[in-house]
């Protein structure tokens, strides 16, 4: 699921049938240049288990853009 104008800006969603429910949001390590968000499906998915609303986000990744540009839509 997109949450920016970049390909790169997409985030996987895992919910929690609890109403109302905390959100997590987890945005993966790598320092800004490795990793991917598929690596964290499992962390997302027990937080639902949980009850929380979990994002796991991909973000645009050096050396293509340089920090705070990373964050930036």
């Amino acid at each position: 699921m997109p949450y920016g104008l970049r390909p790169q800006q997409t985030l996987t969603r895992s919910c929690t049938n609890a109403a109302p429910a905390p959100m997590v949001l987890f945005a993966h390590g790598g320092a800004w240049c490795v990793g991917d968000k598929s690596q964290y499906t499992v962390e997302g998915e027990r937080l639902a288990q949980e009850g929380r609303v979990t994002a796991v986000v991909n973000q645009r990744r050096s050396p293509a853009v340089q920090h705070p540009a990373h964050r930036r839509t």
